[in-house]
């Protein structure tokens, strides 16, 4: 678990929830360098110390605190530190300005206005720098709010480009033209310039055509913004000082971000670095004692000086004993605005976190990828080769070869991070073709089977569509079940990895399926179509099919005399929960066949391109679509756990990456003669790996991959990338090592000749790495020194 995820559900249980403004999740300032040209996440001094509340940062405050503490005496109001707090509505407006709906709230909050615009949050460093200095400002960072419109989750201010930029119909530069307008100065006749639109313009015009004004600023948004400048025209009164109001004209719509900082996405992208690094990681225990643990109230809390006003601490203010009405509500407001302190969690010191090199399961390919070494399954002519998809689970690999939809499924018993014995880090038996393999006519066509070239798995009985490739028909389940498109009855079918039987088929396109996308927790399929439709499927694991089957069948014998088997059979069968729900959404807005397609539960989207259309991002609780990225030509995109948007363009030869909300991170190009074969993102959202080959040595004219017989894997993989105008010049045929942000290569692991690749597959803790070559081989790339520390530490604890 991250420590991002961690404080959500520390927050969680102390009763923070994105359903009570007053109540917001709260998180910690991690850094404190906002003014370097570089951010240096290896320097202990670029972050706050987070032993210590926010009122106690700065020494020479922190005295004036003590002070207070020191010198207050009143019967009933015990002695405090601060009279103002880190968790307040006030403070999440403060951030989330620029983002509905809080926007609106905090307009409600100020009693129906803007509040004065130097008190607005226009930039990082200045925030920061009044949270150390403001004797009334201690104000930690917030959570955005969950789910946003679209229902994709959120994060927290500082990871959130969007809470960066101004969201219309609101414009803060609005607030600056009206508070100038009703400025109460003898310069009120001179000439102002604001970023260039209103040269000539003296204030007596602006306030004589205020709403023409307000129309220039507000855009597209004229009505609202120009309506609710007027009201405020009439409601506020300002004396701000000229000279105060000509330096608000030079503030821009956006947050103002550190020097470090490119724009808001990598801003968001090295905040999140930082809350994961390891020295946040070996402290972050302090700061939790003082918000959610030990220190938070008592004599621990008054030893760290970090004692708030009575009022926002849990239980200290019982209101069903205030009799007056008038004093109850006043209590109920202060409460609810002057700020809360999340429930005490802990009375004892929180635990310190493990360092990461002792948590073997992390110790992923991507965290150390010098020392991750090639093996090649040995007898490569019984792993069912070349493959189109491949699934690695705890104790099982499972394996569907090129030929999809009739594919040939395979079942490899292994136990990765545990060695053999023999010099390989992990254990593999292969699978046993059957002596009748294969599936229904299938088997009328088939030989006796045999070993080598003769050895033949389960295949599926298909009837498939030529010009799909195999790559994007082929998903398999949590369940180690297989679900394929392509078909010539335009169907999706539910084929089981133990021997290649149809378990279930259901139609609802009108032309073939061309790609398919699961979840990554099975639960749901989104299929695209030559129809330029996109269906949403529920899945339901065969668990549940299984239980609901023996759950209906026991309520129907229950009322059918005991000689109705054949009523009783015919129940079950009508009453038995399919494994494929649906459709439950038909999503559409492309103009062509859909090339790609991928689906998140945990993110609530669907993400799609086609040949001829945009990427086209759709909501699975609605259907509708959501947001649309204009001009982005991809013929394949993938989607990972943190909301980022993979695309490539085999084109224009180009690799790019989007956030959530649709703004373009990174693009890089590769060289005209390669292509991507396939793409993989890491489990945590972080890193991602490509598999690159060459267009000489690539698809024949149905669309697979050639194979030759070549030499089996460089035992030297790393090779040396080079980038030339932000593009990737590796040989191929290589995996490359990408980080997900920014696109750029850390590693390479370089195959022989001949080698390309069709398929990549992680297993769940990315320790393992698969890798099907087109000559029929399986590479497993771990780093063997991981085996050993697994022996070793199961070994300690009595294994």
């Amino acid at each position: 678990i991250s420590n991002f995820e961690y404080l959500m559900q520390l927050n969680t249980l102390a009763g923070r929830s994105y359903n009570d403004i007053t109540q917001y999740p709260v998180f910690p300032w991690i850094l404190s360098d906002y003014s370097s040209e570089s951010l240096d996440l290896s320097n202990p001094s670029s972050y706050r110390d987070l032993s210590k509340p926010v009122g106690a940062l700065n020494p020479d405050r922190l005295k004036k605190f003590q002070e207070r503490y020191t010198s207050f005496d009143d019967p009933i109001i015990p002695k405090f530190h601060y009279g103002s707090h880190y968790s307040s509505a006030g403070t999440v407006l403060y951030y989330l300005v620029r983002v509905e709906p809080f926007t609106t709230l905090a307009i409600k909050l100020q009693g129906g206005k803007f509040d004065h615009a130097d008190r607005m949050f226009f930039d990082i460093s200045a925030t920061w720098n009044g949270v150390l200095d403001d004797m009334s400002d201690l104000k930690e960072l917030r959570d955005t709010g969950g789910r946003n419109g679209h229902g994709s989750y959120s994060e927290v201010l500082e990871f959130l480009p969007k809470g960066m930029k101004i969201d219309q119909p609101y414009n803060i530069r609005t607030t600056v033209v009206m508070s100038l307008v009703n400025v109460k100065s003898p310069h009120r006749g001179k000439k102002v310039t604001l970023h260039g639109m209103f040269e000539d313009k003296d204030c007596r015009a602006l306030e004589a055509s205020l709403v023409t004004i307000v129309c220039l600023v507000a855009g597209d948004n004229v009505p609202s913004v120009a309506t609710h400048a007027i009201l405020l025209l009439h409601s506020k009164e300002t004396t701000e000082d000229w000279n105060g109001m000509c330096e608000h004209l030079r503030l821009d719509d956006t947050v103002r971000l550190p020097p470090w900082a490119e724009n808001p996405v990598d801003f968001v992208h090295k905040h999140r670095m930082a809350l994961e690094s390891e020295y946040v990681s070996a402290h972050l225990h302090e700061w939790i004692d003082l918000i959610f643990g030990y220190k938070q109230q008592g004599k621990e809390a008054i030893a760290a000086d970090n004692v708030f006003f009575y009022i926002t601490y849990e239980g200290t203010v019982d209101i069903d004993k205030i009799s007056d009405p008038v004093q109850q509500r006043a209590t109920q407001d202060q409460i609810a605005y002057f700020g809360q302190t999340p429930s005490q969690l802990l009375t004892v010191p929180h635990l310190k976190r493990m360092p990461l090199a002792e948590v073997l399961h992390l110790q992923t390919i991507f965290r150390n990828p010098k020392v991750v070494k090639p093996y090649v399954v040995p007898s490569p002519e019984h792993c069912n080769l070349p493959a189109a998809a491949i699934q690695a689970c705890s104790d099982m690999i499972v394996v569907v070869d090129w030929n999809a939809p009739a594919a040939h499924v395979a079942q490899h018993k292994w136990q990765p991070n545990t060695p053999d014995g023999q010099g390989t880090p992990f254990l593999f038996h292969h699978g046993k073709a059957p002596p009748n393999s294969g599936g229904g006519l299938m088997r009328m066509f088939k030989g006796p089977t045999g070993t080598g070239e003769d050895w033949q798995y389960p295949q599926a009985l298909a009837f498939g569509v030529s010009g799909i490739r195999s790559q994007a028909i082929i998903s398999i389940t949590c369940d180690q079940e297989i679900i394929t498109g392509g078909h010539a009855d335009n169907s999706v079918r539910v084929i089981s990895s133990d021997g290649a039987k149809t378990l279930e088929t259901a139609h609802a396109h009108c032309a073939p399926v061309t790609c398919i996308g699961l979840s990554p927790d099975s639960k749901y399929l989104v299929t695209g179509s030559r129809d330029t439709t996109i269906l949403l499927w529920r899945i339901h694991t065969a668990l549940a099919s299984h239980l609901n089957v023996i759950s209906e069948s026991s309520t129907g014998t229950g009322t059918q005399p005991s000689s109705s088997s054949n009523s009783s059979s015919h129940l079950i069968e009508k009453n038995r929960r399919h494994r494929i729900e649906g459709p439950i959404q038909v999503l559409q807005g492309h103009q062509s066949e859909i090339r790609s397609c991928c689906v998140s539960s945990d993110l609530g989207i669907v993400v799609s391109c086609s040949d001829t259309s945009d990427v086209l991002f759709h909501s699975i609780r609605t259907g509708r679509l959501i947001r649309r990225l204009d001009g982005v030509v991809a013929h394949t995109v993938c989607l990972s756990s943190e909301g980022v948007i993979m695309t490539w363009n085999e084109i224009q030869h180009t690799l790019s990456t989007f956030t959530i909300n649709g703004l373009l991170i990174a693009t890089t190009e590769l060289s005209v003669s390669t292509s991507i074969s396939c793409m993989e993102i890491s489990h945590d959202g972080r890193n991602a790996l490509i598999g690159i080959n060459s267009l000489t040595n690539g698809r024949t004219s149905d669309g697979n991959l050639q194979s030759s017989k070549v030499p089996s894997v460089d035992s030297h993989p790393e090779s040396e990338e080079t980038h030339d105008s932000n593009r990737i010049n590796v040989p191929t045929p290589s995996i490359c090592f990408l980080d997900l942000h920014t696109l750029e290569v850390f590693h390479v692991l370089t195959l022989k000749e001949g080698q390309d690749i069709t398929a990549l597959a992680l297993n769940k803790d990315n320790t393992n790495l698969l890798v099907s070559t087109s000559d029929k081989n399986l590479i497993i790339f771990t780093d063997p020194a991981l085996s050993l520390k697994v022996v070793n530490q199961m070994l300690k604890i009595g294994w």
